[in-house]
């Protein structure tokens, strides 16, 4: 490998463009070959968890257990016959499901995290955490700073620990003092982006504030919305904690329930995105049809020998074919160093090329399912400060007719959950420092619940130390 990147400089412009061009091309062979491997291997996947009734309780699915049993039939077709219309028809339909699921369990987690408020007052009343310290504030402040420093090469686990902090911390902030935070934060995180990814996000934070409001809440897997719903119903600041256990039990329920839907219909919509996949590469020509032949036949048989060796040889030749995609991959990027260099180089064709190779593995490494718009928006215009600011309005006026219909305690934990889902929500550690110490400070909270909140904060810190 070493000796073919020096011999790059030798190489006449067209001998590199052909170069990228062949490489690319065998790479996007190897990425059709692995699509179908990843399609047939995620439906035996599902065909054995859908099977299971004590993870898929279908009597609670009602139609939709119906609709989903039939995409599942489908999507099986599909594989041996490809359509793709139906393809992006099914994959517009699931993507409703889903959200309308992912709703489901925002909503449920906030009934989770209330009924956790109730239960921290009782047990504060109850247990004895030591008597309150201004120095135990200072401790559990340092230690925090200790353990952000050093994660902070890190950047995901950085962004945790602030997440698991806040979430952690009663919400204090007055609406216009967390307004603020909002707002510097988001614009901060919008710079250098573009329409799509801020309508996006801005329409995730909507989501993820209230989801009830949302079009197709209630209507599909209707069981769930009114199991939650009962919930809801209860006085839940008036409960003993065997009573709140009980509902957390229940929530515990129905949010493995919901995950094993979610889970489904993310398995099926990947391998909608290998349909696409195959079909953007249908002018790459590989015969699959014997691959096909023996997937349906073990597909449809009940001998566990038979299904067993099948899925041990597409495992295998999964392993095989990442090492096929890993091995050019050092040499490929040499390959287009060695391109952008050079200025009379037919950058129009190579550009062609890539535009389309970007197309395919945006679909191939999408795993969360994510919608059409966003899998092929190429846009790189940054947008005006101007279309910052209307879409962070556009977000608090959202919230602020969701809170019209909230209780206090409610209306804090849903501000306090958009606040830790933020890409680092405070400018600097100093401002994160504030937010601590007025979320601790005796004077506007009770000492018990300051108690508590420290050990919880130290008990989670010692976990984070240990992983």
């Amino acid at each position: 490998m070493t000796n073919k990147i020096k011999e790059l400089k030798t190489l006449a412009d067209k001998e590199l463009e052909e170069k990228i061009i062949n490489l690319n091309r065998e790479q996007l062979s190897v990425i059709k070959k692995s699509s179908y491997f990843n399609a047939i291997y995620s439906m035996n996947i599902i065909k054995d968890n859908w099977m299971d009734n004590t993870k898929f309780p279908k009597d609670n699915y009602g139609d939709e257990g119906k609709e989903l049993n039939n995409y599942i039939l489908e999507i099986c077709d599909l594989i041996k016959n490809p359509n793709k219309k139906k393809v992006l028809d099914i994959r517009g339909q699931l993507t409703k499901k889903k959200n309308i699921i992912e709703g489901y369990l925002i909503e449920i987690d906030y009934l989770s995290k209330l009924i956790d408020e109730y239960g921290i007052l009782l047990l504060s009343d109850t247990r004895e955490f030591g008597h309150f310290h201004k120095e135990s504030v200072d401790e559990a402040i340092d230690s925090i700073h200790k353990v952000l420093y050093e994660s902070q090469k890190d950047h995901n686990k950085y962004m945790f620990i602030i997440s698991e902090i806040v979430n952690i911390l009663p919400m204090r902030l007055v609406k216009q003092n967390y307004y603020s935070i909002l707002e510097n934060t988001i614009k901060r995180n919008f710079i250098n982006r573009n329409k799509m990814y801020i309508d996006t996000k801005i329409d995730d934070y909507k989501r993820n504030f209230d989801s009830s409001v949302r079009e197709g809440y209630g209507i599909d897997f209707d069981f769930y919305f009114m199991e939650i719903h009962k919930i809801k119903r209860q006085d839940l600041k008036n409960k003993t904690l065997d009573e709140l256990s009980v509902y957390i039990e229940k929530i515990l329920e129905l949010t493995e329930e919901l995950d094993g839907l979610k889970e489904i219909i993310d398995t099926l919509g990947m391998i909608l995105n290998m349909l696409i996949v195959i079909d953007l590469l249908k002018d790459i020509e590989i015969d699959m049809s014997k691959l096909i032949e023996e997937w349906n036949d073990s597909y449809q048989s009940k001998d566990e020998l038979t299904i067993s060796k099948f899925n041990e040889f597409v495992e295998k030749e999964l392993q095989n074919i990442e090492y096929e995609l890993q091995k050019d991959v050092s040499y490929y990027g040499e390959l287009t160093v060695e391109a952008s260099r050079r200025e009379d180089l037919n950058n129009d064709l190579l550009d062609e090329e890539l535009i389309k190779t970007r197309q395919v593995l945006s679909y191939y490494n999408d795993l969360s399912f994510s919608s059409k718009d966003i899998l092929e928006d190429f846009d790189t215009e940054l947008v005006e400060e101007s279309y910052i600011k209307n879409s962070i309005e556009s977000l608090f006026d959202y919230m602020n007719r969701s809170m019209d219909n909230m209780e206090n305690r409610e209306r804090k934990i849903r501000m306090k959950n958009i606040l830790s889902i933020l890409e680092l929500p405070f400018e600097n550690i100093k401002e994160f420092t504030g937010y601590l110490r007025y979320a601790l400070d005796s004077r506007v909270v009770d000492v018990k619940v300051i108690n508590f909140k420290i050990n919880q904060i130290m008990y989670f810190l010692n976990e984070v130390k240990d992983k």
